[in-house]
């Protein structure tokens, strides 16, 4: 079982994905208001004026952009550390691109088994680096 070290750094690396999928989230949200509002101006006629203070979602999606771009140069600066070209491009595709371990070993053509080895050997060296 792996210990609270471990459980750690993979939560730290997924980071990244869960803040891609609330930008997602953020960016639908604000083509959705753009929506409305060009509803609510058809609706209503072009001398009713929608307000900059209809524009809740730009935003937070504009501040959150900031924060996932600090997250992923963070990520990407974690990954450099293992300076290892198998274990890097292991973790890109892991904890940038978010293929799972059986899509990596297809795409680098090796062992599901082996994939998880260096996995974990990776995330071991990233213990050691104190990232966390």
């Amino acid at each position: 079982m792996p210990d609270e070290k471990y459980l750690s750094i993979k939560a730290w690396l997924n980071r990244l994905y869960h803040a891609e999928k609330k930008l997602e989230a953020l960016e639908q949200l604000y083509r959705s208001d753009e929506k409305r509002k060009k509803h609510i101006s058809e609706v209503c006629g072009a001398e009713t004026e929608i307000t900059q203070e209809t524009d809740f979602s730009l935003p937070k999606y504009r501040k959150y952009l900031s924060e996932y771009s600090r997250i992923r140069t963070e990520t990407e600066n974690a990954i450099e550390l293992l300076d290892n070209e198998i274990l890097e491009a292991i973790f890109i595709y892991r904890y940038i691109e978010g293929f799972t371990l059986e899509q990596i070993a297809e795409k680098m053509n090796y062992s599901v088994i082996t994939i998880k080895r260096r996995h974990k050997e990776g995330v071991q060296k990233l213990i050691h680096c104190d990232i966390v």
